[in-house]
């Protein structure tokens, strides 16, 4: 299935594929391949002065687990 998505110029597209951060996409239209709904992307605004985000504090807590 492909999924479209359109990044404003002030945003930036997180995306994610299993889970895992794949890249940036910068502003304009994207179709994005997403097979069995695997592909996400998450849209945020660069006016905002910090990227809080739930899935990072977990990703960051099991890394830090992790390397120790």
């Amino acid at each position: 299935m492909m999924k479209r998505f359109k990044i404003r110029s002030y945003e930036m597209g997180l995306r994610f594929r299993d889970g895992e951060f794949e890249g940036l996409l910068s502003a304009g239209t994207h179709w994005v391949f997403a097979p069995l709904g695997k592909a996400r992307v998450e849209i945020v605004s660069q006016r905002d002065p910090w990227l809080v985000r739930e899935s990072f504090k977990q990703n960051s807590v099991r890394s830090a687990r992790g390397a120790t």
